[in-house]
This record gives C-alpha cells, structure tokens and sequence, in this order.
C-alpha cells in the first residue's frame, strides 16, 4: 500500500500486525508530549497589551440583534513561523446568525478586508463585537473546530476553506433551528429554553 512518498513494506504490515494496542498509545502519547506549542504570553504582558479596553460578556438573553461574539481561529499547525490562515467567526448572541471566513496573514488589511466582507453580507446593523472569551485578539489563543491541527498557509488552501464556509453559512443561517434559554436559575445555569 502506499501513501503519497510513504510506501507500506511487507515487513512494517508485519510489524504493525505484532504491536500491542498499549505500545502504540505510549508510542503516540510520547510524540504528543513533544508537540510544538504556540508561544503564550504571561499575564503581566497581556495585562499590559489589553489594559484600558472594557472587556465583559453579553448578556444571555440580550433580544436585540447586532450582538457579536467574535473568535478568531489560527490555523498554524505546529508552527508559527510565517505567514499562516486564520478563520474569523462571529455569531450573533440574539439570533445565532453565525459568519465565518478565513483569511491569510492577520494584518491590518487582510482583518478589515475580511470584517468588511463580513458587514457587507449581514442582514443587520453590527452594535457591538465582542472577543469570545475576552483576550481573543490580543494574544494566540486556539480554537479548532473544523480543520484540526492542519496548517494552512496557501492562497489555494484559504479559497478552499472559503468555499467551505459558504456552503456552511447557507446551512447554518437558514436551515438550522436556533435554541434560546427563556431564564436562567440560580447559580446552576440550567434554565428552559425555546427555539427561536
């Protein structure tokens, strides 16, 4: 068998017939372990980087439309050197409405570019954006939802991932049923909900 330059020899497919199921975690768990992690930024620089702008959480039962929580997705791999994809999400807390689309590099004009894009395709006014989980855009935080641990760093590979999100924003926004917690009990964070 072969897979792509890798070729399965007759005595690896033997190989791999006498290894116990318990080698091969201890095996992958290993090579986990030595994974390339993003570089991150200790609280005082954050602190430093994101001091003077008011963060905080939308309301869950904010009603008005206009209400984004925005992520921000790199897609690096296990390396952050060079330029690489990143996907720019933003999901409206009143509606669900949900946009999603990827760009190459996170510069200044690729992020307005990409915003504009954004703006120009939605069926109403943005009032507020808010980073999902509060330092989203000042530092390398990672989300991945749905291309893994691949590095995408290619003109071709953003256009593909696009071509992707469009068909997700048709589904997403005018096909799937969106759930809204009517109240919110106590301290549990358990309360009904509706579809909306």
């Amino acid at each position: 068998a072969s897979f792509g330059a890798l070729v399965l020899t007759a005595e690896v497919e033997s190989q791999l017939a006498t290894i116990s199921p318990a080698t091969v975690e201890r095996m992958l768990r290993k090579n986990r372990a030595r994974k390339a992690r993003l570089p991150r930024t200790g609280p005082h620089r954050a602190n430093q980087v994101t001091k003077g702008v008011p963060m905080g959480r939308i309301p869950w039962d904010t009603k008005e439309p206009g209400h984004f929580e925005t992520d921000l997705v790199h897609h690096a791999g296990e390396s952050t050197t060079g330029e690489y994809g990143h996907t720019l999400q933003l999901i409206d807390v009143a509606t669900g409405w949900s946009e999603r689309v990827m760009l190459l590099g996170r510069g200044q004009r690729a992020m307005e570019a990409t915003f504009k894009q954004v703006i120009e395709r939605l069926p109403f006014a943005v009032k507020e954006l808010h980073p999902d989980n509060g330092t989203e855009f000042f530092n390398d935080h990672l989300v991945r939802q749905y291309f893994g641990e691949l590095r995408l760093d290619t003109p071709e590979q953003i256009a593909a991932g696009n071509a992707l999100y469009e068909r997700m924003w048709v589904y997403y926004n005018l096909f799937q049923p969106v759930m809204h917690r009517e109240r919110k009990n106590g301290g549990r964070g358990q309360g009904a909900a509706q579809m909306g």
